[in-house]
């Protein structure tokens, strides 16, 4: 349905990760978005049930190098979430070699934060007809530090009062994230993009 983002064409996405309980391994949780430089915004339902102290905030990735790897390999003890250490525009370019980098052809390594303090939303998950339904399912992290901007991480613009109806009539809308491609995958690598015709 969706296809592949570049790296750097949604410089305000950002992944949350937590470590599974077995194997202490970083796991993608959900996606979020970079509202200010110290601030990302997720869904409610992505935060309630975990300890706070350990969530990472990724920003400027746009390759994870995640879900590739056999259901063997994510639980063997030598797996890491890094096998992409830059994201690279150009398909010949190996994600592990600086000189593309340095060459201009990928994006800036990607940057980890940590949670300062998570604010839910009061009027979430009142009841639980709520919850199901998603109503007001957002939660705002504060980061461990200010965001350093660059190319490739960089706030979204959040449209003034008057803006929101003009924006939402518009046929240039997308929606960006990790998550399944089909019912029977896991997540894509890359991150995807689809234009919503309304």
């Amino acid at each position: 349905l969706g296809e592949d983002a570049s790296p750097g064409q949604w410089p305000w996405m950002a992944s949350l990760w937590y470590p599974e309980p077995e194997d202490e391994v970083l796991k993608l949780v959900c996606g979020a978005t970079l509202i200010s430089v110290s601030h990302v915004l997720t869904a409610a339902h992505c935060v309630t049930e975990l300890d706070q102290n350990l969530i990472q905030i990724r920003l400027g990735d746009t390759d994870l190098g995640i879900f590739i790897k056999s259901y063997c390999a994510v639980h063997a003890s030598s797996f890491t979430n890094d096998r992409t250490q830059y994201d690279c525009k150009l398909e010949e370019c190996d994600e592990n070699d600086r000189s593309c980098f340095q060459n201009g052809q990928c994006a800036d390594k990607h940057a980890i934060y940590t949670v300062f303090k998570v604010d839910i939303n009061p009027q979430y998950g009142r009841n639980s007809e709520e919850r199901n339904y998603g109503s007001h399912d957002m939660a705002l992290i504060t980061l461990d530090r200010v965001v350093s901007l660059t190319g490739t991480v960089i706030p979204i613009c959040l449209p003034l009062k008057g803006q929101l109806q003009r924006l939402l009539s518009e046929k240039n809308m997308f929606v960006t994230g990790w998550g399944k491609l089909n019912s029977f995958s896991k997540g894509s690598d890359v991150l995807q993009q689809l234009q919503v015709i309304s």
